[in-house]
C-alpha cells in the first residue's frame, strides 16, 4: 500500500468516526438487571465444556453468566486504558497528520467505550473488578520501530478476540437486550479499529520491516508469535470472579477448586484456547469456507444488514442495483467491507475492488466469497 493510498484510507476511517460517533449519555440502562437472565453467551462462558459446567442447573448458569459479563466488561475497561494511553503516545510523533487525526478519534473511541463498560459494572455490581492479570503492556527493546510495529500487534490481536466475543453476544437473542446493545456498538466502531490495525501492520511491513536484515526480522517473528495466547489468556482471566457478589454461593461449586489452585479451569488450555483462537481468526488467516452460492449470499446480506440495520432483506433481489437503487451509497462502502473482510476472516485487496465489484448481492458474493456452487 502506498503512502497516498494509506492516507486516504485514514481519511475515510476519520469521516465515518465523525459521521456517526457513538453517544453513552444516550444509552437506555434498566433501574435494575434480573440475575436469572442470560448475560453472557453460554458457549463463551470460561467453564463451558467441561465437567464443571455440567454440574451447575440452569439458575446456576445464568447467574454465573452475569459474573462473566461483569469480568468481561471490567477487563475491556483495563485494556481500553491501556489502548488509549499507549496510542496517545503515538500522536504527532511523525509528519503523518493524517495519521495522528485518525488515533484521535481512536483515543475518543476507546474512552467511550470505557463509559459503556464501567457503565455496567457500577451500575449492577457497584465497581469496575480490579486488573488482575491483563499482560497488555511491554517494557519495550529499545528498537523503535519494533516496538512500534509490537504494540499495535498486541492492541489489534486483543480487539479481534474481543470482537469475536462482541459479534456473538450482540447476535445472541438469548441475552438481555442491554448487554447485547452494548455489545453492538463496540462491535461496530472497533469495525474501523480492526482495519486501521491491519491496514497499519502492512503499512509498517512495506515502510520498515522488509528493509530489516533477516536476524532483525527473526527476532520480531518469535515476539509476535506469542501474541495471540497471551491476549487471550487476558480476556479469559477466570480467576478474577473471586469476590463478586452475585457468585458468592455458586463459587464454591464452580469456582473454588481453579481459585484456590491458582489453575486455570479444566481444559482452558487444550480446549478453549486452540478453539477460540480458531473462532476469533487466528487459525492461519485462512479465508471463511462457503459451502454454496447460496452460503455466499446470506453472508453478504447479513454484511450489508449490519451497515444499513433498517434494510429491507426480503425485498432485495440477489441482482438488485445497490448504488443504482440507493439501497447503500459510496459514503457505505468501506464500512462494508470492513464488515465483509471480517465475515471472510482475510483482509480484502487491491485487485478485487475492481469496477462493479459492489453491482448486486450476487456481484459481491462472486467477487468477495469464492465458494462453491448450488450446482
Amino acid at each position: 500500500m502506498s503512502t497516498i493510498d494509506f492516507a486516504a484510507f485514514l481519511n475515510r476511517l476519520s469521516r465515518l468516526s465523525e459521521a456517526r460517533p457513538s453517544d453513552p449519555s444516550a444509552m437506555q440502562w434498566p433501574a435494575s438487571i434480573d440475575p436469572d437472565g442470560w448475560y453472557f453467551t453460554p458457549e463463551l462462558i470460561s467453564l463451558y465444556g467441561t465437567p464443571l459446567w455440567e454440574q451447575l442447573d440452569e439458575r446456576q448458569r445464568k447467574r454465573l453468566s452475569v459474573c462473566e459479563a461483569l469480568n468481561f466488561f471490567s477487563m475491556n475497561v483495563h485494556g481500553e486504558k491501556y489502548l488509549v494511553s499507549e496510542i496517545a503516545r503515538q500522536l504527532y510523533n511523525s509528519d503523518d497528520t493524517e495519521l495522528s487525526r485518525y488515533l484521535l478519534h481512536f483515543v475518543a473511541e476507546e474512552t467511550r467505550h470505557m463509559m459503556y463498560f464501567s457503565g455496567f459494572c457500577v451500575r449492577y455490581a457497584g465497581r469496575v473488578y480490579a486488573d488482575r492479570a491483563l499482560p497488555l503492556g511491554d517494557n519495550g527493546s529499545g528498537d523503535a520501530e519494533s516496538d512500534r510495529f509490537l504494540l499495535f500487534a498486541r492492541i489489534n490481536v486483543f480487539e479481534e478476540l474481543v470482537d469475536h466475543y462482541n459479534r456473538t453476544m450482540a447476535s445472541d437473542v438469548r441475552l438481555e437486550p442491554v448487554v447485547r446493545e452494548i455489545n453492538r456498538i463496540h462491535h461496530v466502531e472497533e469495525l474501523r479499529h480492526l482495519a486501521f490495525g491491519r491496514r497499519f501492520l502492512g503499512e509498517c511491513i512495506g515502510r520498515y520491516v522488509s528493509n530489516w536484515d533477516e536476524r532483525r526480522r527473526e527476532q520480531l517473528r518469535e515476539q509476535a508469535d506469542s501474541v495471540p495466547a497471551v491476549r487471550l489468556e487476558a480476556v479469559l482471566q477466570p480467576g478474577c470472579v473471586c469476590g463478586r457478589r452475585y457468585c458468592r454461593a455458586l463459587r464454591a461449586v464452580a469456582y473454588r477448586p481453579c481459585i484456590t489452585s491458582r489453575r486455570q479451569p479444566p481444559r482452558y488450555r487444550e480446549h478453549r484456547a486452540p478453539e477460540l483462537l480458531a473462532q476469533a481468526g487466528f487459525a492461519g488467516g485462512c479465508m471463511t469456507t462457503i459451502t454454496s452460492i447460496t452460503d455466499a449470499r446470506a453472508r453478504v446480506r447479513h454484511c450489508l444488514a449490519a451497515v444499513k440495520p433498517g434494510i429491507d432483506l426480503d425485498a432485495l433481489g440477489d441482482e438488485t442495483p445497490l448504488l443504482a437503487s440507493r439501497v447503500i451509497t459510496s459514503f457505505d462502502l468501506l464500512e462494508l467491507i470492513l464488515h465483509l473482510e471480517q465475515t471472510r476472516g482475510t483482509p480484502i485487496s487491491r485487485d478485487e475492488l475492481a469496477a462493479g465489484s459492489f453491482r448486486d448481492v450476487a456481484t459481491i458474493a462472486r467477487v468477495f466469497f469464492r465458494g462453491g456452487d448450488d450446482s
